[in-house]
C-alpha cells in the first residue's frame, strides 16, 4: 500500500501487505429418474478456504508500523461440507414443483496473532490487551446449518404462468467478519470491503444468518412471447442474525471511543454484529414488438424495472447498499446479421441511506448507452457507446471517492463518464 509515485506524499512511508489464499473444493452428484413424472437429484460438496493475511514491518524502529510483522489472520480455515437433494416434479401438463434441501458442517479456526509492537496494539503475552484475550480465547467454531427451497410453476394457459417460491438460506460468518481482533484505527480501516472508507474489527461471536425468502412471479405473454410479454416478481425476505454492523464498543479502546459511538459524519469504527432485518421489493420485465419489416427487420420495444427496500430492524436503519428505484428502457433493432439497441438508463435519487456508516445520498440520473452487434458464423463483433452524453453521476452502490491522500470524507464515487467498448467473440 501507498507505492506508487501519486501516493507517496512527503514523509509518507508504503505499507507492505501480505495475502495468501487458497480455495479449492470437489463436488459429486447423481440424477435418477424415479417415475415418469419424478427425477431426483442428490450429492455432496467439500469447499476449503486457507487464508493468511500477515504486514511486513515498514521499519525495523518502534513506529506505527514496525518492528514486527502484524498478523491479522494466521493459518485461518473454512471448510464446508455439504450434502443435497432435489426433487423435480411434473405433476402434469399445467403443474409442476422443485423441491431441494442442503445440510452444512462448517468449520472455522485461525492461529494467534500479534501487532507490530507491544505498546501501539497491545502485548499478546498479556491476556487482558486485544492481542492476548484474542490468542486465549477458543477461535474454533463449528455451525450445523441448512437450506430449503421449493418452487411451484402453474400454467392454466398459453397466456400466462405463476410461480411461487419459498426459499431458506443460512450462511455462515466468513473469516474476515470473525478474526480481524485489533482496535487500532489504522489496522480497522485496512478491514472492509465495502468501499465506504469505514473501519471494522471481527467478532467471535457471531452466529450464522438466516434469510427466509417468499416470492410471487407472475407471467403473461402473447401466443408467442417474443410478440409481447410482462413479468412481475414481488418477494419479501426476513434475515435473523443478519449479518451487520454497529458502532465498536468503547470497551475496546483504540478507536472505539465515545466520539465515534455518535459521529453523524466522516469516517467510522465499526463492529460485525447479528442483527434482525427484512428486504422487499418488485421487478418488472416487458417487451413488445413494434414491427416487423422486410427491409429494416424487427423492432422491439423493452423494460426492466426493480424497487427494493432495506430496513435494519435493530438500529432501526435503511440496510447499506440498497439500490433506488431504476427502469432501462431499449429499442432493439434485429437486422439480419445485425443487432442493435438504443437504450435509457434512470436512477432516481437514492435518499434511504444507512446513517450508521454515514452512507453518502446519491441524486437521480439519465444515461443514454447505444449497442450494436455483428454476427458471422462462429464469430460476433460488438460495439457499445456507454454514457454517450458524458453525464456525470455518482454511482448509488459505488461508496465514498477514497482516492484522494489525506483520504477524505463526503465524495460519493463518480460513474464512468463516455466509453468506447468494444469485443471480437468466437463461440464453439
Amino acid at each position: 500500500m501507498n507505492f506508487l509515485a501519486d501516493k507517496n506524499l512527503g514523509a509518507m512511508m508504503g505499507m507492505p501487505m501480505n495475502t495468501q489464499g487458497v480455495n479449492n473444493g470437489v463436488k459429486g452428484k447423481i440424477a435418477v429418474p424415479l417415475d415418469t413424472r419424478n427425477r431426483l437429484e442428490f450429492g455432496a460438496s467439500y469447499n476449503h478456504e486457507h487464508l493468511n493475511d500477515w504486514w511486513p514491518p515498514a521499519t525495523s524502529k518502534m513506529s506505527m508500523m514496525g518492528p514486527n510483522t502484524y498478523i491479522t489472520i494466521d493459518n485461518g480455515r473454512r471448510d464446508r461440507y455439504a450434502a443435497f437433494a432435489d426433487l423435480k416434479t411434473q405433476w402434469d401438463p399445467q403443474w409442476n414443483s422443485d423441491l431441494g434441501l442442503r445440510l452444512e458442517d462448517v468449520r472455522m479456526n485461525s492461529g494467534p496473532v500479534q501487532g507490530y509492537n507491544a505498546m501501539m496494539y497491545g502485548n499478546p503475552d498479556n491476556p487482558q490487551s486485544l492481542p492476548g484475550t484474542f490468542n486465549r480465547s477458543d477461535r474454533q467454531r463449528q455451525y450445523i446449518i441448512w437450506n430449503f427451497s421449493a418452487i411451484v410453476h402453474y400454467q392454466p394457459d398459453k397466456h400466462s404462468s405463476y410461480t411461487l417460491g419459498l426459499a431458506r438460506k443460512a450462511q455462515a460468518p466468513s473469516l474476515y467478519e470473525l478474526y480481524p481482533w485489533s482496535s487500532n484505527a489504522m489496522a480497522m480501516n485496512m478491514i472492509g470491503w465495502f468501499n465506504d472508507g469505514n473501519g471494522y474489527i471481527g467478532n467471535l461471536n457471531l452466529k450464522p444468518e438466516t434469510a427466509n425468502t417468499v416470492s410471487l412471479a407472475a407471467n403473461f405473454h402473447g401466443s408467442d412471447p417474443q410478440i409481447w410479454h410482462v413479468q412481475i416478481q414481488p418477494y419479501f425476505t426476513y434475515i435473523h442474525n443478519y449479518i451487520g454492523a454497529v458502532r465498536c464498543p468503547t470497551s475496546l479502546g483504540g478507536a472505539c471511543t465515545a466520539a465515534n459511538l455518535h459521529a453523524e459524519s466522516g469516517f467510522v469504527y465499526l463492529q460485525f454484529a447479528n442483527q434482525t432485518a427484512e428486504i422487499w421489493g418488485i421487478n418488472m420485465d416487458s417487451s413488445a414488438r413494434l414491427a416487423q419489416t422486410r427491409r429494416y427487420g424487427t423492432f422491439t420495444m423493452s423494460a426492466k424495472a426493480a424497487y427494493v427496500r432495506g430496513d435494519n430492524l435493530s438500529n432501526h436503519t435503511p440496510l447499506y447498499h440498497m439500490m433506488p428505484l431504476n427502469l432501462r428502457l431499449a429499442l432493439h433493432q434485429n437486422w439480419g446479421a445485425w443487432r442493435n439497441t438504443i437504450e435509457e438508463q434512470l436512477v432516481a435519487a437514492k435518499n434511504q441511506v444507512d446513517a450508521l456508516r454515514n452512507e453518502p445520498q446519491t441524486a437521480g440520473y439519465g444515461l443514454l448507452n447505444l449497442r450494436t452487434a455483428y454476427r458471422q458464423g462462429h464469430w460476433q463483433a460488438s460495439l457499445e457507446l456507454a454514457n454517450l452524453l458524458n453525464q456525470f453521476y455518482e454511482q448509488p452502490l459505488g461508496g465514498l471517492y477514497l482516492g484522494q491522500r489525506p483520504m477524505t470524507y463526503g465524495t460519493a464515487l463518480p460513474g464512468s463518464g463516455r466509453s468506447v467498448n468494444m469485443s471480437l467473440q468466437y463461440q464453439f
